[in-house]
């Protein structure tokens, strides 16, 4: 294909087409080496265009590599790039002083704005502004702060993609007139006193960048054609995203030179100002033999290079592509869940899979749409199944955890500790920061402590008084950082930059120990902070603080000003779709595909909507219909570019808490379509079991090779490598304390048998032994938690007198509101899942005289000597003839006949019923037994009578309890009980 490229180039424009895969830029880079070394072009006769500063550094490194020369030797451009070079360049020489026809004045010293200052120059304009002319945008502007800065970010974006159109203020108001419509000719009259207050201080923004190039090479046919002898060749990558002013600068430079390289279906960044038309408009004019087709998928495996070409091809405004693969040994799984906490389980189980198979996580890619509550909700799972991940090129420099750290610095110094209500959550986000680094469950138990105490102001000194007296590691950290405090409180009232390069440079508490990779978000942060220092008067923390307050409730910051962090190859890279465009990986996730996530709810355009300029550039009025056609097939090629980034093994899935979207429809049927592949049953695997256990055997292990006795070496080498990979080797060894052993088998004191110990016997009772006998404590779970919980709602509710939903639903959201799960996007998951199951509960399962009802009742009752006690959940007076025992499960199972009939439980509530003197009334009465499943839709299993025999049951019991009180202990294997057995370490026959 090189070889037909390298004909091509001599005989025109070139456009070369691709799917994700087939090698497009390792084409491009291929040219440019074989431009510089075969052609002994120099590398400054050649342009290149790169859609950002990412994408632009890999071409230039690996360019570079390829031609044997230094990144420096290397020129890659972006757009901005080079209009800010070629504008620079022009001032320099003196060519814009004075030159008639010139586009504008220009200094030597040209400032391009970041995102915050442009900002603050849109601000002071639209504070100025006076009610007769500006009335609508004047009470915008003196309502509430969300209300002014979601107009400013309206307005930005309006004069942003004007600019990009080649729109100036004067064409701008000749569209939008008073008559035509009222807002839009205001705001076209802030664009005019905007780009005034512009020229004025001698800057520009990214918008007029490209205005004064464009503008410059039209009016100077000489200058033009100087720069057209410039550059022997123009290649263009990522030609799908350029917008009107950029195509318009490739047009001006360019003699029939340009080599385009592209592909519609990759076309993402509308929101930005890029048009897909734009490179149909390039195709359109290429000759038909200097179009480069490349069809050879390298990087997708033939599954999932079928199913995202035949997803694409539901588009249909889109140039027809053919995509193959040659190798078929990848892995495509779409699949839909209960609930979004089951669904990010199965993301961190196969993510564990993946690795014990031997993908390292930096070849492991989640993406997802943005950083909302879906984001998090998978940043929590990953944390809580101990999976290292990096999120990687965050929205804006302000999302960098050092760049947090430090703004979360600056607020303890703005006003007093004794006004700042939220004094205790800062200092908590400060000491589980990557500089502190305090233990997570020390931290949380010190500031739970301090928060169950009375009174706020003390809060440092209960800090600083609790480590003197702890004496430990973490403790001392805690001792320098308020040392630190102490050191700083003598900068607060100087200048905000000279106290952030203070603390960065630090020894206790500044960013001396972070590694070099992580320094570029600090500096992009320290940088902006000096900016607004030298162009403001007035720079004091709470002036800076201020100032960022109305900058990120506006959500001004521009993906651009973000410098992209080095990914690391030992962590799971957490990306959204737009960041993940030129990446491949071995693993992808895709998870959330429902509706309203992807693809978004279509709504009318804003005044700033690209269609809206395409308009009056193209003279091609959109209708409703057309527009939400063209935004489901901007969302589609969004997901389209997502499930192309993985290499062999690809994962989309979904929940059932929404409603299902159209996408992952049709992505289910074309994965339905694939080849069925055989594959062999799974054996669970290591990382499946609890990480403490894990610690465990390993020790014990490491015990019996140092005693001289036999071990498995391929055990051992297997469970340290787990460790290593998951775990801090300083934690590996943690001890449990002692637990005291309140209750003893003894010939004094009278066993009492509950079902729950009977039950945990009959399953294994070596697990009896070491639960019941010793009464030794296991690790608290989630699932244990949630079915108390469950328990405590309904509790409450009948005890509370009032069975109406209100009541229900204020019962549920104050039990989990208090409920400390760790994080708040669980905790919210959590509480959605159990209003929805209360709410299940409410309509199908109420009794019909729930103020007859009996719940939680205890009973206790003899059967041949030995006592037995439990408690029953629940107690309905169906009639005067019969009663309904409950047994409530917060759980999803669904029981079958075989359950049924070996069941225990509801049987031996059924005997109390007929031997508990408390329920004496109860005996005569017909008893109908019942499980309902809280976290089910499933209807109650209801236990047929003829399953309750009493002589059977009596004799069970007796058979349990006679073991037990003769010791009788032996392990019993079972695979499904002895995979997750909080004892397994212990255990002679899973272990030793």
């Amino acid at each position: 294909m090189l070889t037909k490229l390298q004909k091509a180039i001599t005989e025109g424009n070139v456009c070369v087409i691709g799917p994700p895969g087939t090698g497009k830029s390792r084409l491009l880079v291929c040219l440019l080496n074989w431009l510089t070394q075969e052609k002994k072009i120099s590398t400054f006769r050649i342009l290149v265009f790169s859609f950002n500063r990412r994408w632009a550094k890999i071409i230039r490194e690996q360019a570079a590599r390829g031609a044997d020369k230094s990144c420096l030797e290397m020129p890659i451009n972006t757009f901005h790039s080079f209009c800010l070079d070629f504008l620079r360049d022009l001032a320099i020489s003196g060519y814009v002083q004075g030159r008639e026809g010139s586009a504008r004045c220009l200094d030597e010293d040209l400032t391009l704005l970041n995102a915050t200052q442009q900002w603050n120059f849109l601000w002071e304009v639209m504070s100025k502004l006076d009610q007769k002319n500006y009335p609508l945008s004047t009470s915008y502007m003196q309502g509430s702060s969300f209300t002014a800065n979601s107009y400013m970010q309206e307005v930005y974006d309006f004069i942003l993609r004007a600019q990009e159109n080649l729109l100036d203020p004067g064409t701008v108001s000749a569209k939008f007139n008073p008559y035509y419509s009222k807002a839009l000719s205001e705001i076209a009259g802030i664009y005019a006193r905007y780009l005034k207050k512009l020229k004025t201080h001698g800057v520009h923004n990214y918008g007029l960048l490209l205005q004064d190039t464009v503008q410059t090479l039209k009016a100077d046919q000489k200058l033009r054609e100087q720069y057209q002898r410039k550059y022997d060749y123009i290649l263009v990558d990522e030609s799908q995203e350029l917008n009107h002013a950029q195509l318009q600068i490739v047009d001006l430079l360019a003699r029939e030179n340009c080599i385009f390289w592209g592909n519609d279906d990759e076309s993402i960044f509308s929101f930005r100002g890029s048009m897909s038309e734009n490179f149909k408009k390039i195709w359109a004019r290429v000759e038909q033999k200097n179009m480069i087709r490349l069809k050879h998928n390298y990087r997708n495996s033939k599954p999932i290079n079928r199913l995202a070409s035949n997803f694409i091809s539901k588009n249909e405004n889109r140039l027809e592509k053919k995509s193959s693969s040659s190798f078929d040994r990848g892995k495509v799984m779409v699949k839909d869940f209960n609930h979004m906490l089951e669904e990010a389980g199965f993301i961190c189980a196969k993510i564990r899979e993946l690795a014990d198979k031997g993908v390292v996580f930096g070849d492991i890619a989640v993406i997802v749409k943005g950083l909302g509550y879906e984001t998090h909700i998978v940043e929590n799972a990953l944390q809580q199944n101990g999976i290292p991940f990096q999120r990687s090129g965050t929205r804006t420099v302000l999302d960098h955890p050092m760049v947090r750290y430090m703004l979360q610095f600056l607020k303890l110094f703005r006003r007093p500790f004794d006004q700042t209500e939220d004094l205790d959550s800062i200092l908590e986000s400060i000491f589980l920061s990557p500089v502190i680094n305090l233990d997570p469950l020390y931290c949380k138990k010190i500031m739970r402590q301090y928060r169950s105490g009375t009174g706020f102001a003390p809060i440092l000194d209960f800090l600083e008084k609790k480590a003197r007296s702890a004496g430990n590691t973490q403790a001392f950290k805690i001792q320098q950082f308020i040392a630190a405090l102490k050191k700083f409180d003598r900068l607060k009232d100087g200048d905000v930059f000279d106290f952030l390069l203070e603390l960065a440079k630090d020894d206790d508490v500044g960013l001396k120990g972070i590694e070099d990779r992580q320094w570029d978000g600090p500096s992009d942060f320290l940088s902006s902070v000096k900016n607004f220092s030298e162009a403001n008067k007035h720079t004091s923390i709470d002036d800076y603080l201020c100032f960022l307050e109305k900058v990120e409730d506006s959500h001004f910051l521009e993906e651009i000003e973000r410098g992209g962090d080095p990914m690391d190859s030992a962590k799971v890279q957490l990306l959204s779709f737009h960041q993940c465009k030129g990446l491949e990986f071995e693993a992808v996730f895709i998870p959330f595909i429902n509706l309203e996530y992807i693809p978004a709810t279509f709504s009318f355009p804003q005044s700033y909507d690209i269609q809206l300029f395409a308009y009056f550039s193209q003279k091609n009025r959109c209708s409703r219909e057309a527009l939400k056609r063209r935004h489901l097939e901007n969302e589609r090629r969004l997901l389209y570019v997502g499930l192309t980034r993985a290499k062999n093994h690809l994962f989309v899935t979904s929940n059932r808490t929404r409603p299902q979207s159209p996408f992952f429809l049709d992505l289910a049927k074309e994965a339905d379509k694939l080849p069925a592949k055989r594959t062999r049953q799974k054996r669970t695997t290591l990382d499946q079991a609890n990480g403490w256990q894990v610690r465990k055997r390993a020790m014990v292990l490491s015990a019996r090779k140092a005693a001289g006795l036999y071990y498995s070496k391929y055990k051992q080498k297997k469970f340290l490598t787990f460790l290593n990979r998951y775990y801090p080797p300083d934690t590996w060894w943690t001890n449990r304390k002692a637990t005291r052993n309140s209750w003893l088998p003894s010939d004094v004191f009278e066993p009492v048998f509950s079902f729950s110990a009977l039950e945990t016997y009959r399953k294994c009772p070596l697990h009896y032994k070491f639960r019941y006998y010793f009464c030794t404590e296991t690790e608290s779970s989630l699932i244990r938690t949630l079915g108390i919980l469950y328990h405590r709602v309904l509790q409450d509710f009948y005890q509370n007198g009032s069975y109406t939903w209100e009541a229900l639903r204020t019962i549920v959201e104050k039990l989990f509101d208090q409920e400390d799960f760790g994080f708040k996007a669980l905790k919210s998951e959590y509480k959605n899942k159990a209003l929805a199951d209360f709410k299940n509960y409410y309509q199908n399962h109420l009794p019909s005289c729930p103020e007859s009802s009996l719940n939680e009742h205890t009973f206790c009752f003899k059967l041949g000597g030995n006592t037995l006690k439990g408690r029953i959940d629940q107690i309905n007076l169906i009639s005067d003839d019969a009663v309904e025992v409950i047994d409530y499960k917060s759980g999803s199972k669904k029981y079958s006949i075989k359950d049924l009939k070996e069941e225990i439980q509801l049987k031996l509530y059924r005997m109390a019923l007929e031997r508990c003197s408390s329920l004496k009334h109860l005996k005569q009465k017909e008893v109908r037994l019942k499980y309902i499943s809280l976290g089910s839709s499933h209807p109650p299993a209801v236990l047929p009578p003829s399953y309750y025999n009493q002589q059977q049951l009596e004799a069970w019991l007796d058979q349990m309890i006679q073991g037990i009180k003769q010791e009788d202990f032996s392990p019993r294997k079972a695979y499904s009980s002895c995979q997750n057995c909080d004892f397994k370490v212990l255990c002679e026959r899973s272990y030793g």
